[in-house]
């Protein structure tokens, strides 16, 4: 299976229904928070379009895994990191080699 075509008003329509099915998601608490932290990260185009692609613009998919991807994400990290891009430094040095590949990045 190849990757869909991005067109950038088909992508921009896709963000609007995605954004509206989260909307209809009752319990997110993890998401909610994000938002309230940090709607613009949250509502990115860009990042949104990370869920989209991964579900191969499925908006019903792509919400399910944004919703997990913030409960996850405060489980491992906590809420200071919720609306916060991960980095090699927020590793301690016994856990980055296990991301890096030989001395690598992720």
């Amino acid at each position: 299976l190849g990757v869909p075509p991005e067109n950038p008003q088909h992508m921009n329509l896709l963000s609007q229904q995605l954004r509206a099915r989260l909307l209809s998601i009752r319990h997110k608490p993890a998401f909610d928070l994000a938002m309230r932290q940090n709607p613009a990260f949250v509502n990115s185009p860009q990042f949104l379009r990370m869920f989209l692609r991964a579900e191969r613009n499925d908006v019903n998919h792509a919400a399910d895994r944004l919703v997990r991807h913030f409960e996850g994400k405060r489980e491992i990290w906590g809420v200071d990191k919720l609306t916060k891009r991960i980095t090699m430094d927020d590793f301690t040095e016994e856990e980055k080699p296990f991301f890096t590949k030989r001395g690598g990045s992720i």
